[in-house]
């Protein structure tokens, strides 16, 4: 009977020194992590309910109170979360990031989780809806279902929300196929509300080419009319690689001038500087205005394509400018190493 006794209240003081500890590794967790989106997964994730409960950890991390949390970094807070959206909250505006369920009566879940009357909180809703508003934006396959089409726009009016100002590629998937069996779609959007407009005047969302993934990425800002920085002069490593650039170099440097030291040195550098740009645009040309020719070309090319589907060849030549565009980030990336 005392050897039983003993035994159980062995295990009692290890369990109590195991909690112990774990509760002081929990305290250096939540000091560290600084009450961002990661940190609240991360403790959520690792710390049970009833720990939280017998703790101030979960408002020392959901709430960002962290004695050690950084000056100036924006608390965030996760507001909901699900297989197919998650929203946060931040600088007094709601983002919700959506990947939709291909399946339209799993879709009716997140119509429902992202169902809101607050129209004073400036909210976006982005990303993959994995459907339609309208016939239009699909092509190739079969039409698109009406009652999925009216899913997402109820959804949209009962929220008081609106897709936002769109540009760039007309369609944001493709099925990878060619000729009669290519689908094109326009699955990603951005939608947004009153508020969010007025907070963020001239916002707008552009879909970019699709060359890695078969989405088009999606970026959105307010438009402005930005004045146009003065780019500093930088030796480029790419230089170093062309046979002739160290002739260039030496015929400038070389090149008769009169005067003092103390101004023919000065003089002569600021020479070399107009002779390696001049000498850059000859030999490699403007890097950074031939990859934004290549994009908008590229980008006229698939827009090109995606509105005849069927064409084999229209394909082939946005493949074909895509590559050209590749080839120049590949220089750049060089260049700037």
């Amino acid at each position: 009977m005392v050897v039983a006794e003993c035994s159980v209240d062995a295990k009692f003081r290890a369990a109590q020194e195991s909690k112990r500890s774990r509760m002081i590794s929990l305290n250096k967790l939540a000091n560290s992590v600084s009450g961002t989106v990661s940190s609240q997964v991360l403790i959520t994730e690792f710390v049970s309910d009833s720990e939280l409960e017998d703790s101030s950890l979960r408002n020392r991390v959901l709430k960002g109170n962290s004695p050690r949390k950084n000056a100036g970094v924006t608390p965030q807070l996760v507001i909901n979360s699900s297989r197919q959206v998650i929203t946060i909250a931040m600088e007094g505006v709601l983002v919700s990031f959506v990947h939709a369920s291909c399946f339209p009566v799993t879709r009716r879940g997140l119509w429902q989780q992202l169902s809101s009357s607050d129209n004073n909180t400036p909210w976006l809703v982005m990303g993959d809806f994995n459907c339609v508003l309208r016939n239009e934006e699909k092509e190739g396959g079969r039409q698109p279902t009406t009652s999925v089409i009216n899913d997402f726009c109820d959804w949209m009016d009962d929220s008081d929300l609106f897709e936002a100002d769109f540009f760039g590629s007309k369609y944001t998937w493709a099925n990878g196929k060619s000729g009669v069996r290519r689908i094109l779609c326009k699955l990603d959007k951005a939608v947004i509300n009153e508020a969010w407009l007025s907070k963020f005047e001239n916002w707008r969302c552009k879909a970019l080419p699709r060359e890695v993934s078969d989405h088009s990425p999606l970026i959105g800002y307010p438009v402005v009319n930005a004045r146009p920085k003065r780019v500093p002069f930088r030796v480029q490593k790419m230089w170093f690689t062309h046979s002739d650039f160290l002739r260039m170099v030496m015929e400038s440097w070389n090149a008769p001038v009169s005067g003092s030291p103390a101004y023919i040195f000065p003089y002569n550098l600021k020479r070399l500087k107009i002779a390696m740009k001049e000498w850059n645009l000859r030999v490699f040309g403007n890097v950074y205005a031939r990859i934004k020719h290549a994009k908008l070309t590229m980008e006229v090319a698939l827009r090109i394509s995606d509105e005849d589907s069927e064409d084999i060849s229209k394909l082939n030549s946005a493949k074909e400018d895509l590559t050209t565009l590749q080839e120049i980030r590949t220089q750049q990336a060089i260049m700037l190493k």
